[in-house]
């Protein structure tokens, strides 16, 4: 009788945790569904330059900025979180960043659909990667007003105003590692910092 008793509590244990594991599967599920519905679809894109402080491997002159320092390329979303990021030197153009940022955001967030940015974007080959990964890449800019000389456009004055936050952390309004890796690394810990700064 004894080992008959262990058998079936043995069995009644081993239903109880099939229905646990049944409903941690359900919750997941379900946590899976909400982070889907709350996905961004739509991203902003833009580059800050940041002079460096030491020349270095990485590092280049930028011709508008009269300066030798990388460029930061952002791509987030209109609550400001940061969808994709990355550090290129000066030199090269806003179309390059979003060769590497776009991809890499649709891959971590399929629901992705839109991504603005100023005309350095309005570019036939990005336009061409976006159509590939089910992107729209929009670089348009409509005609100024008659009288007036700035506008701030829908969602894409966001990015600015992310930067701006971004420059008041010490670390990163000026270039002072010798490498893009290192001052990679600090731009993330600031994102982090700036991230939970806003959800205070």
């Amino acid at each position: 009788m004894a080992r008959v008793a262990q058998r079936l509590s043995a069995l009644d244990g081993g239903a109880h945790d099939a229905q646990a594991l049944g409903r941690k599967r359900e919750s997941g599920a379900r946590h899976e569904r909400a982070c889907a519905r709350w996905e961004a679809s739509v991203g902003i894109i833009d580059s800050t330059f940041i002079e460096a402080a030491y020349g270095g491997p990485g590092t280049a002159p930028s011709g508008y900025k009269r300066a030798t320092g990388c460029s930061a390329h952002f791509l987030i979303d209109k609550n400001s979180n940061v969808l994709a990021m990355c550090v290129l030197p000066a030199n090269l153009q806003d179309a390059e960043g979003a060769r590497i940022l776009v991809p890499a955001a649709k891959e971590h967030f399929p629901n992705l659909k839109l991504v603005l940015g100023d005309k350095a974007y309005r570019q036939k080959p990005l336009a061409a990667m976006g159509e590939e990964l089910g992107v729209e890449i929009n670089g348009d800019s409509p005609p100024l007003p008659k009288g007036t000389t700035f506008v701030p456009m829908p969602l894409r004055w966001r990015v600015e105003r992310f930067f701006s936050w971004l420059a008041k952390w010490r670390r990163v309004a000026k270039n002072w590692c010798y490498s893009l890796d290192g001052f990679l690394l600090d731009m993330k810990w600031a994102v982090f910092g700036l991230a939970l700064t806003l959800r205070a």
